[in-house]
């Protein structure tokens, strides 16, 4: 994987999430960024593991999908996340329907 090859990163992405290991797979996508980032955050979004939409919310994060990635983080009721996210954004917007969410639940 050293050579940060599309095909080999999608294979081994693909083995880790058979695997279940989210940790190996955030470390991948981490170091190596030669994928369908995109394509990877819609999989995972719907995966049964909240740790695995966590990193596609990670996901969406890292392509400025910040409002994909708060509205996962929300659903799954990572708070933090979804703050942290939020702030990052730097959008207003983002960061008001956040605080009217918190207010309703």
């Amino acid at each position: 994987q050293n050579i940060n090859n599309k095909a080999i990163n999608e294979a081994l992405n693909n083995l880790l999430i058979e695997e279940e290991d989210y940790q190996g797979l955030r470390n991948s996508i981490d170091a190596y960024d030669n994928f369908d980032n995109i394509s990877l955050a819609q999989r995972l979004e719907k995966h049964e593991l909240i740790e695995f939409r966590r990193v596609g919310a990670y996901l969406y994060k890292g392509n400025n999908r910040w409002k994909q990635a708060v509205e996962l983080t929300k659903k799954d009721r990572l708070y933090k996340d979804s703050m942290t996210y939020a702030a990052e954004s730097r959008q207003v917007e983002i960061a008001e329907e956040l605080i009217a969410w918190f207010l309703d639940e």
